[in-house]
């Protein structure tokens, strides 16, 4: 079992776990923490492929 969704069975839950585990991933990057002490933002988003939205994932 993947380590962002634990046991998680809920496809949509799982995603949404997953976006945060990867921002937070993301932001523990030097570079990119360098880069947000100057405004880039990471911010995280799960895309729905039956309607083509994007819903972005708040902390």
């Amino acid at each position: 079992m993947p380590q962002a969704i634990g046991a998680e069975k809920d496809d949509y839950k799982a995603a949404v776990l997953n976006v945060k585990q990867s921002v937070s991933i993301i932001e523990s990057s030097p570079e990119i923490q360098n880069d947000e002490e100057h405004g880039l933002k990471v911010i995280g988003a799960v895309y729905r492929i039956e309607d083509g939205t994007v819903e972005f994932i708040n902390e």
